[in-house]
C-alpha cells in the first residue's frame, strides 16, 4: 500500500480551535487574627495561574500573620497553578508567616499528592 499526501491538511495537523479560558476569580480578605485568605475559584491554569501568585506577592498585607488559600471552588488545576502555589508558600517563607493550603478539592489534592507537595503546602482539610 503507497500513501501519498496531497499537501491537504491532515486532522492531526489543523490548529485546536481558540479556548475562551478566563482568569480564575481571587477573592481576599483578611481575618481579625490576621489570616490573609486567598478564595480562589474556576480554573488554575495556563495562563492566569499568576493571578494567584500576585494575590500572594503583592496584595499580602503587612501585619498579615499568616497566607491561606482555599481552594474548594477551583474546578481544574495543572503545573502552572501547583507552581503558582510554591510561589505564594516562598513568598510566606520570605516573610516570616505562616502558609496552609485549605479545602482543596478532590482534584486539586490528588494533583499536590503526586507532585509531592502536600507537607511544603500545609494542605488541610
Amino acid at each position: 500500500m503507497v500513501v501519498v499526501w496531497t499537501g491537504e491538511a491532515r486532522p492531526c495537523d489543523r490548529k485546536r480551535p481558540a479556548v475562551n479560558a478566563e482568569p480564575p476569580r481571587i477573592r481576599t480578605t483578611t481575618t481579625t487574627e490576621h489570616d490573609y485568605i486567598v478564595r480562589v475559584s474556576g480554573d488554575l491554569g495556563w495562563p492566569f495561574a499568576t493571578t494567584l501568585s500576585d494575590a500572594c506577592q503583592f496584595d499580602t498585607p503587612e501585619q498579615a500573620r499568616r497566607i491561606v488559600v482555599d481552594l474548594a471552588k477551583v474546578t481544574f488545576l495543572d503545573s502552572t497553578g501547583l507552581a503558582a502555589l510554591v510561589r505564594c508558600r516562598q513568598e510566606a517563607d520570605r516573610r516570616g508567616i505562616g502558609f496552609a493550603v485549605v479545602h482543596p478539592t478532590y482534584l486539586c489534592r490528588r494533583l499536590i499528592e503526586v507532585a509531592g507537595l502536600s507537607d511544603m503546602l500545609q494542605t488541610t482539610g
